[in-house]
């Protein structure tokens, strides 16, 4: 038998759109992978940061061995927004005997050589706190004067032990004090001998 036709059609009332129960999940996800984004991307950035670092004092080695060579003392390279006085001896001209630079294309420049806040070069041991370098974790500074040590502020201990590693790594004693790097954990300086 056939079924009567009818008119009458049920009518479902659908709703569009998201509960929230819904929106709230999906806006944790997305801050859950943003959080995990930005945490890598800032340890790539951090990363670069120390890379930077490490060729600026190979660039220095460089400049201060020619420097030396040329003129038989160690240079000085101060930023000069902090200093009065001529402290940029490899990049401007000296009357030094022997003097043949410029050694270095610019002066070194705060927060952009150093991306964590100012840095100067020395030349001993004994600038901004430093005393000395332990260069072979025996308990005595075996490099005091008669170097070029390069001075940097605002070091994390995570970028110092990073610094360390790249320059001491396999050094005995405590990581901080010896070794071609030391760091001062209270002030957040660093400090790499780059030429002796």
């Amino acid at each position: 038998m056939a079924r009567p036709i009818s008119n009458h059609k049920t009518k479902r009332k659908t709703k569009s759109g998201f509960t929230l129960l819904e929106l709230v999940i999906v806006l944790a996800l997305i801050a859950a992978l943003a959080g995990v984004v930005s945490l890598r991307s800032g340890k790539y950035i951090q990363r670069g940061q120390v890379s930077s670092i490490v060729q600026l004092a190979s660039n220095l080695k460089t400049a201060c061995a020619t420097f030396y060579a040329d003129t038989g003392q160690y240079p000085r390279e101060y930023d000069m927004a902090k200093y009065k006085g001529n402290k940029r001896e490899l990049t401007i001209s000296q009357t030094l005997p022997g003097w043949d630079g410029p050694y270095l294309e610019k002066g070194l420049t705060a927060n952009t050589d150093n991306p964590f806040g100012a840095l100067h070069l020395y030349d001993s041991a004994s600038g901004a706190g430093n005393k000395g370098f332990d260069l072979d974790g025996d308990g005595t500074d075996d490099a005091k004067k008669n170097l070029c040590m390069l001075y940097l502020d605002g070091i994390t201990q995570e970028v110092a032990e990073k610094l360390d590693e790249h320059f001491d790594g396999g050094v005995s004693g405590t990581w901080n004090k010896t070794g071609k790097f030391n760091w001062n954990s209270s002030k957040g300086r660093g400090f790499i001998l780059i030429y002796q």
